[in-house]
């Protein structure tokens, strides 16, 4: 698997993102601002299997930790 990015992801939205144990992952916004300058967490996406959208970092950590998530998003491998 490879780290999630905001902008590689916006060059080709069909990708299949996964969390970091291997959930499906449905990107609803990618442009999520608040009142603040540059949005802290402008991705909204729903994991499989948790029933409600979350909130992400560009770079698809998992906005509520600082440290490792299981919740941090990654491109799922391609088979070739």
């Amino acid at each position: 698997m490879k780290q999630f990015n905001l902008e590689e992801y916006l060059k080709n939205p069909s990708k299949q993102i996964v969390t970091r144990y291997g959930r499906k992952v449905k990107i609803h916004c990618t442009n999520y601002w608040t009142n603040y300058d540059e949005p802290p967490h402008p991705i909204i996406a729903e994991i499989e299997g948790i029933g409600f959208s979350e909130h992400f970092n560009k770079d698809g950590t998992y906005y509520y930790t600082t440290c490792e998530s299981k919740r941090d998003l990654f491109f799922a491998s391609e088979k070739h």
